[in-house]
């Protein structure tokens, strides 16, 4: 029973000093930006057996200067404008959270 509580001790240590801060501060800013951005293209991806064979449309686009990728939601073609909330990790990577069409 003794090494048990030893065990679950090191264990809640190692988490608190490794794995809490990297979940906690890979988003430094919380808060989420909001961009227009043109479709620069339209992609087909094919994705594995465990999604299904079915062919999926991804949004190809701009966002502070990274080419993102977003699974299409709507119907749209390349050269549209769509308004993009996304937020920036630590590592410089745009994580996109949603896009809708851009009101014209």
């Amino acid at each position: 029973m003794r090494y048990a509580g030893v065990l679950a001790a090191l264990l809640l240590v190692a988490w608190l000093a490794i794995w809490r801060p990297y979940f906690s501060n890979n988003i430094p800013y919380r808060s989420t930006r909001l961009a227009v951005a043109r479709i620069e293209r339209i992609d087909h991806l094919r994705p594995g057996p465990k999604e299904g064979f079915a062919m999926k449309e991804v949004f190809v686009l701009r966002v502070d200067g990274q080419e993102v990728e977003f699974p299409a939601s709507f119907r749209a073609v390349p050269g549209e404008y769509v308004a993009v909330n996304y937020v920036v990790d630590l590592k410089g990577r745009v994580l996109i959270s949603g896009i809708v069409p851009a009101k014209h």
